[in-house]
This record gives C-alpha cells, structure tokens and sequence, in this order.
C-alpha cells in the first residue's frame, strides 16, 4: 500500500513539472501588448526606469492623441516633418502630477539633463561667450542680427526627442511643433518657488509637445515691485530669442495641477488659471485676467502689453484685461480646466501695494497708446543659464513710467 501511494505522489509531481515547463515556454514565445508601456529613445520603460515620485517622467518618443493609441502600440511614430500631435486627455494626466516639495535648481538640472549636463554647459559656455561683444563685459542689446551668436547657437544638441538651445529653449526634433511659445516669469527674491515651477512647467510643455522657451524677468532694485514693467521686459527681450506665436506671462507661485491645461496658442487672449488654490478654487470674479494668461504676437502688439505706471501690486491686470476688451477680444477659458495650486508666499504688506492702483485703472483708456511696450527703456544683463534665460532689470521711476498724481 505505502509503494502504491509513493508511485502516485511521484507520478503527480512530475504531472506537475510538466505543466510548468509548458507555461513557461508559452511566456517566452507569445507576444505581450502592455497597452501603457511608452519609451523614448533609449527603450528604457517609464515605471521601471523613474521612482513614483520624480517630477520627470521619461520623455516618450511618440506624442499620441486618443485617436492614434493603436498606432502608438503598433511602433507608428510621427516623423521631423509631421505635425506635432497631444496625448490623449487620459495620457496625459497620467503621465504629470504636480509637485510642490522643495527643490533647488541644479536638482532639476541633474534630473534634465542627465549624463548630457557636462555638453549642455560646454554648448552654454560657447553660445553665452558669442553674446559678449568685443572689449566689453556687456552684452550686445541686438542679439537677432549678432551673427556669432546665431552660427553658435544654430545647431543646439539633442536630448531625448528635443533640441536644446543655450537659454532654456527646446524645440521636438521628433515632430513639427504647432507653436512656439515664450513663457515670461516677472521674479524678485524667490528662488524657491522658481525652481519649483521650473520643475513643473518644464514637464508639462515637453508633454504638450510645444517648441518653447523660459524667459525669468527680475527687478533687481529695492523699489517696489512692478510686474506690468517686468512682463514686458521679459517678453521685448523674448523676441530677441524667437519668433513666438504668443506669450504666457506666468506667475511664479502659480503651479499647473493638470496637463491638460494647455500652453498652446489656440484662442487667445486665454487666461490658463483660472481656479487657484488660494482663491479655494473658485472664479473670484468674471473679469479675473491674472495669475497665468496667453496673448498672441498680434494681440500684445496692439494692446500695447501691460501698462507699466503700477508701481506695487494691484490692477495691472485688471488694466490689461481691460485693453484687451476694448479691442473686441474674446478672453478663452478652458471647460473644465484651469486650477492651479499656489504656492506659500507673505502676505502683502501696505506699502508694497500700488496706491493709486484704483484711480489708474480707471482711466487705462487715456494712456493705453503711450504706456506700454511701444515705449519701454531699459538697460539688461542678459544671462543665459541651462534651463532659462535671466533678465535682470535695475529700472527706475522716470516720467515714461509714472503717473505725477492720478485724478480721478
């Protein structure tokens, strides 16, 4: 009886290996479609490669819509001279999640660049050195027909699926993009949450596959603060560094909480944020035009920009928002987008709020042809760093700028 039942348990274990090795060989030998897996260049796997949370998800190689998913599995990819397509709404907010923990700078860079981070600061190096004009530590004011600088800066390096210029400007060499947009940050004192938008920003516009540039405008100077003044600056000199199709004037405590909010150039004048997280979330007030909004080449040309008489906070915006309407144009907001998440910032104090801010408002009509872009001075140190290109700006109170006494 006991070598019966010893054969029978012998029998069934080698039933049982058998069994096994046949599974085993069917995994090696069927085909498997793992319907989220994307890669980029190097095959490496996003969730195999990146800890759940790293800012950066790998950049993939192929920019698919929600009507091209098939043809992403299938190995289809957009070639230099096909438009650049989106994610679908579902890839994308699966591929960013907003990231407001504290962060510095050379952390970002590290995680950007890579291994590449030792020939992006040589190319740096070579394209900063072609701006600086002969026996002078100043750099030349008209960069677009500075020869040196465009024959240094023609050719860029690749990183991932995109061409990186000196200045924190990339462009997709996998696709042609459908915009070129400037994002101008007016900046003084907060290089926390700089980086922390940087970090968060850069993400979502090589998501959207955008051709885009970072463009950081600091007043450097202990009066009060003049973000209309800074906006403007910070886009004059943007387009001395591209032809953009718009701008995106962007707060810096302001942080995109999907990617699906777009950064294109699609109807504009667009004001992107519109529910932030230190207004609980809510449309404060239908006319709202702050925190991040888009106009076009076109539209700041004939608005005139921002004014720039607002010195201290308050109403600029307003002011622009105001233009804007007086010129017929229809402010965009996205269904269902919009909410941003703000970062901790002191709260304003008297002084640094613009005291007449009421009073000039009121009366944007009467200065909108004069106070503006079409007649901003100023002297720049132009600076160009690896993820963006500073502009600092020690601008005073002169009669271009100012308002003797506003009546009302």
């Amino acid at each position: 009886m006991i070598k019966i039942f010893s054969s029978n348990r012998r029998l069934i274990v080698l039933w049982s290996l058998a069994v096994i090795a046949v599974f085993m060989l069917t995994l090696q030998t069927t085909p498997r479609i793992l319907p989220h897996a994307r890669t980029r260049s190097k095959g490496l796997n996003r969730s195999a490669s990146l800890p759940k949370e790293s800012p950066f998800p790998l950049v993939t190689d192929c920019a698919c819509t929600s009507t091209s998913r098939q043809d992403s599995l299938n190995n289809t990819q957009p070639t230099p001279d096909q438009e650049c397509t989106t994610y679908s709404r579902f890839e994308l907010n699966r591929s960013y999640q907003v990231n407001v923990s504290n962060i510095d700078i050379t952390s970002i860079e590290d995680t950007i660049f890579g291994d590449t981070r030792s020939r992006a600061e040589t190319f740096l190096e070579n394209v900063s050195a072609s701006l600086m004009t002969s026996g002078s530590d100043k750099l030349t004011p008209y960069y677009k027909n500075h020869s040196a600088f465009v024959e240094a800066d023609r050719s860029g390096i690749i990183i991932g699926n995109y061409t990186y210029s000196a200045g924190g400007r990339w462009r997709p060499t996998h696709c042609k993009p459908k915009w070129k947009v400037a994002i101008v940050i007016p900046y003084r004192d907060r290089i926390q949450h700089l980086a922390i938008l940087l970090r968060n920003l850069h993400h979502l516009l090589m998501l959207q596959n955008l051709e885009f540039g970072i463009f950081v405008a600091e007043q450097t100077n202990d009066l009060v603060f003049n973000r209309g003044l800074m906006k403007n600056i910070g886009y004059m000199e943007s387009t001395n560094f591209g032809a953009w199709d718009c701008v995106i004037f962007h707060d810096i405590d302001q942080i995109p909480m999907r990617a699906t909010n777009w950064y294109g150039c699609d109807e504009m004048p667009r004001h992107l944020c519109a529910y932030a997280e230190e207004l609980g979330f809510k449309l404060m007030y239908g006319g709202l035009f702050g925190g991040v909004v888009g106009l076009t080449a076109e539209q700041m040309k004939s608005s005139n920009g921002y004014s720039n008489v607002y010195w201290g906070w308050g109403a600029e915006d307003d002011d622009l928002r105001s233009r804007v309407n007086k010129l017929k144009y229809k402010i965009y907001r996205a269904s269902g987008e919009g909410y941003y998440k703000t970062l901790k910032h002191k709260k304003k104090s008297a002084s640094q709020i613009a005291p007449e801010r009421f009073c000039l408002y009121q009366h944007f009509a009467r200065r909108m042809e004069w106070d503006g872009i079409n007649h901003t001075r100023y002297n720049a140190n132009v600076t160009l760093n690896l993820l963006f290109t500073h502009i600092a700006v020690d601008v005073q109170k002169e009669e271009w700028n100012t308002v003797a006494k506003c009546k009302k």
